[in-house]
């Protein structure tokens, strides 16, 4: 309220904060890397796309069981072997369960791979 007595008319308080405001702008930085948004917009969704379209494969006993993985971690194909489906449910249960695993590693290790390779194109020398 003390601004306020400062001021003859609420017009003159209103240009006065609209002045304080422009300089707060011209201080405050929005964009202090200089992004274009635009195209690390673009770079997100090509990012999302390429990994979306990664599939991996996982191997369990000996390529008795194999699993395959998209980038979203859903199950593309299994295969299961006729030796691992004679080695009865238990131990096909463990095989299925490893071949997951083993193609979930791959997964998110081509993730981070390819994660990489964007940051270092947009960022150069930071990583």
């Amino acid at each position: 309220m003390q601004t306020w007595k400062k001021y003859t008319s609420s017009d003159a308080w209103i240009e006065a904060r609209i002045a304080e405001n422009r300089i707060k702008e011209k201080k405050m930085n929005i964009n202090p890397f200089k992004f274009d948004l635009k195209s690390l917009q673009d770079d997100m969704k090509a990012l999302t796309d390429r990994l979306n379209d990664i599939r991996a494969t996982g191997y369990a006993g000996g390529d008795m069981v194999s699993v395959t993985l998209n980038g979203s971690n859903q199950a593309v194909s299994v295969t299961i072997s006729d030796e691992a489906a004679a080695l009865g449910r238990q131990a096909l249960e463990t095989l299925v369960c490893a071949a997951i695993n083993d193609a979930s590693e791959k997964i998110n290790a081509e993730k981070i791979s390819v994660q990489q390779e964007l940051a270092q194109s947009r960022f150069p020398g930071l990583f």
